[in-house]
Formats: C-alpha cells, sequence, structure tokens
C-alpha cells in the first residue's frame, strides 16, 4: 500500500537512474526545488529511451534499486503526468500513452 513519502522515495530513485544516464545539462532545466517530478522523470525516461522499474515493483523492494532485476526495467509507454501538466511542460516527444491520448 501506499505509504507517506513513497513519490518522493519513487522520485529520487527515478533522479538517480536519470542522472546515471543522461547529461545534467538536460536535468537540469527540469528540476523544481532541486528535484525532478516522477510525472517529468518518466517524460525524460520515455523521450530518451531510459529504462526504469515500476513503481510496484521498486515500492515492494523497498525503493532499492539494486533489488529491482534490470531485466524487469522498461521504456515507460506513459508519463503519468496529469492534462493540466502536459499543458504546461508539453507533449512527450517519445512514444506515450498519455499524451497521444491528449492529441
Amino acid at each position: 500500500t501506499f505509504q507517506k513519502g513513497d513519490s518522493n522515495r519513487c522520485r529520487n530513485a527515478y533522479e538517480k537512474v536519470l542522472h546515471a544516464q543522461l547529461a545534467r545539462a538536460l536535468l537540469d532545466p527540469h528540476k523544481k526545488n532541486k528535484h525532478i517530478s516522477v510525472g517529468r522523470c518518466r517524460m525524460l525516461a520515455v523521450n530518451h529511451a531510459v529504462a526504469l522499474p515500476s513503481y510496484e515493483e521498486l515500492s515492494a523492494a523497498g525503493f532499492d534499486l539494486d533489488a529491482v532485476p534490470r531485466e524487469r526495467w522498461a521504456v515507460p509507454d506513459d508519463c503519468l503526468r496529469f492534462v493540466k501538466k502536459i499543458a504546461e511542460e508539453g507533449l512527450c516527444t517519445g512514444p506515450c500513452r498519455r499524451c497521444a491520448s491528449v492529441t
């Protein structure tokens, strides 16, 4: 079950993966209050074909990236952002079910 702070733990894990694979100059413009939102993390993963563990598996593993086997990670097919956020931030440039349904 979802617990207080889980979205922050998920965000921290996703940011760690993105920072390991993408340039800081690419990530910094997406930060608000020193962090990138979970939705934007997923958007960046979609746009740059970066595999992430699912929230469910990450949560089950106590948000320990190393506890989720890499072969279970996948490039997200949905950014899961709210329509309002998509309007503010723009559509994903990679294949995204949510953004495809907005247009």
